[in-house]
């Protein structure tokens, strides 16, 4: 049975379904050319060519893994709208003004946290990884709202007076970027392993997200003591935000691969043109475009990265 066993393993590498639904195909499949082989034997072919005339019939590898995907891929309703929860509670800290106010922001990420926490800790279902995504949001707020300051003291300790006070608040800037970047190369790098597509629907707000961030930093607010002005932009981020669960939606129902990239395409430059418009003034074909391509690399990136570090490694 190796050459069954390296059939199968072949299967696996290319089917990028759940963990609990692979192991359900796979042990069907095993049964499958169990009872083929021995039906095979049975007219008098021996083992090893029962196997291969049985995996000779099935079809290539890659084929099979692509049919069982879009028979298996398709998520449940009730798992797509697990799936948009994240973009949706954005967009009503948005629609309601709220995101600037700790009593109604911390809850809503501790939330997102806890809910993350547990399905990373539970088999990783699909509609688990935009919650992902929305989690790393604060790292980004954290590391690009920080990064005058950690610059700053970095010059001043290379070429200033030395060490002061202000370099232990450095300290534990770096400490929290040194594991913040840890802990999302960790969790990429896993799922990456699993279907480079998963890491493209994780990272698909961030552009959006990166897009708001910088822009309440051009206008010198920061979350907690923002002004009535910034809430302008609340708007933009609501329409921004349905566009997310949309995609968010249509990914856990969709079934082929190629529907479910064309679809993070689609709407991650959608909302993101949204944000440039009308957070950035980004009125113009050029800047559009250049707005547009971020999107475009998050989710491309991802599959370059799996072609380089994991198709070939494996």
């Amino acid at each position: 049975m190796g050459t069954v066993d390296s059939y199968l393993d072949q299967v696996r590498s290319n089917l990028h379904l759940d963990p609990s639904t692979e192991r359900k195909v796979i042990g069907e499949l095993e049964t499958y050319f169990q009872d083929k082989i021995e039906d095979l034997q049975t007219e008098g072919l021996t083992e090893p060519d029962a196997a291969r005339q049985a995996i000779d019939s099935f079809g290539t590898p890659r084929r099979v893994a692509r049919l069982l995907y879009a028979a298996h891929s398709r998520g449940s309703w009730l798992e797509a709208l697990l799936a948009v929860q994240p973009a949706l509670l954005g967009a009503a800290l948005f629609a309601t003004h709220l995101w600037s106010q700790p009593l109604a922001l911390i809850p809503s990420f501790a939330l997102l946290l806890f809910v993350t926490l547990l399905g990373w800790l539970r088999e990783k279902p699909n509609w688990l990884y935009p919650w992902i995504g929305f989690a790393f949001a604060p790292v980004l707020a954290v590391v690009f709202l920080s990064r005058n300051f950690v610059y700053a003291s970095i010059y001043n300790m290379v070429v200033g007076s030395g060490v002061s006070a202000e370099h232990a608040t450095l300290l534990l800037f770096l400490g929290l970027y040194g594991v913040s970047f840890w802990i999302i190369l960790a969790v990429v790098s896993r799922i990456l392993r699993r279907d480079w597509l998963l890491v493209s629907y994780m990272l698909l707000p961030l552009p959006l997200l990166g897009i708001w961030i910088s822009a309440i930093d051009g206008v010198g607010q920061i979350l907690f003591t923002a002004g009535l002005g910034v809430h302008r932009w609340d708007r933009g981020m609501v329409l921004a935000l349905l566009l997310l669960s949309l995609s968010a939606a249509l990914f856990m129902r969709l079934r082929q691969r190629l529907s479910k990239v064309a679809t993070l395409l689609v709407i991650g430059m959608g909302s993101t043109i949204i944000a440039g418009w009308s957070m950035l003034g980004a009125n113009n074909f050029l800047n559009l475009l250049l707005i547009s391509a971020i999107p475009v690399a998050t989710v491309l990136i991802p599959a370059a990265l799996h072609t380089l570090f994991v198709h070939q490694n494996g």
